[in-house]
């Protein structure tokens, strides 16, 4: 739960298109901190950029799975992450697998809710 507990300070947050473009913008593979210039700006001038970067939220890469509606507009809770949690953990079982259809089939029939 190592992953889980870095990130509790998030829970005051909805899963929306400014958060999404956010994290696709600073926390995305190939840039996972932030920028120097992000971290010289002004709490005002962040709100604002990530506003204008929710307009390109459809092209959220990494962070495109928030879209889903299991976590789209949600709030992040303790309870979510740790959904999130389970999923990634009972994922980690099929290590080496291919993710495609077939996969996908087999949890959904074996292991949805």
């Amino acid at each position: 739960k190592q992953w889980y507990q870095r990130r509790v300070r998030v829970t005051n947050h909805t899963i929306a298109d400014a958060l999404i473009a956010h994290l696709n913008k600073h926390h995305a593979d190939g840039n996972p901190g932030e920028t120097a210039d992000h971290n010289e700006s002004s709490p005002d001038e962040d709100a604002e950029e990530d506003a204008e970067d929710a307009e390109d939220a459809g092209d959220a890469g990494d962070w495109k799975f928030l879209t889903h509606k299991t976590f789209h507009n949600k709030l992040i809770t303790s309870d979510l992450l740790s959904e999130v949690e389970d999923r990634l953990e009972l994922l980690a079982e099929f290590t080496g697998h291919r993710c495609d259809a077939v996969l996908i089939a087999h949890l959904v029939k074996h292991h949805s809710d």
